[in-house]
């Protein structure tokens, strides 16, 4: 069941990657990279960024609590790999809707 669950993560993480490729191609064709268009890339990199921050964050929560607080945790080292590329790949899904949403709203 597991195995199932992560394997349309990956898919769904996969297929906003590949989506916002695309989406940043036609976008900037369309609006031929005008200042608006630089706009809502600044804006949809700002969220994005916060993203990366939180995660950031967390992970140095974990660190200094695992240092402090004696937690055992077994992990085989393909599930950290695992959840970390979805952490990462899940950006793009992050940038995408944020692209999309400040494209309508400006």
């Amino acid at each position: 069941m597991d195995q199932i669950i992560i394997v349309c993560l990956v898919l769904v993480s996969l297929f906003f990657t590949l989506y916002l490729a695309k989406y940043k191609a036609d976008q900037g064709i369309k609006y031929r990279n005008d200042e608006r268009w630089n706009y809502v890339l600044a804006k949809s990199n700002t969220i994005t960024q916060k993203y990366d921050d939180f995660l950031l964050l967390i992970v140095s929560i974990i660190g200094i609590m695992s240092v402090f607080i004696p937690i055992h945790f077994t992990f085989s080292t393909t599930r950290v790999l695992i959840i970390l590329y979805l952490c990462l790949s899940y950006r793009n899904v992050v940038e995408t809707l944020t692209l999309k949403y400040y494209d309508q709203r400006v």
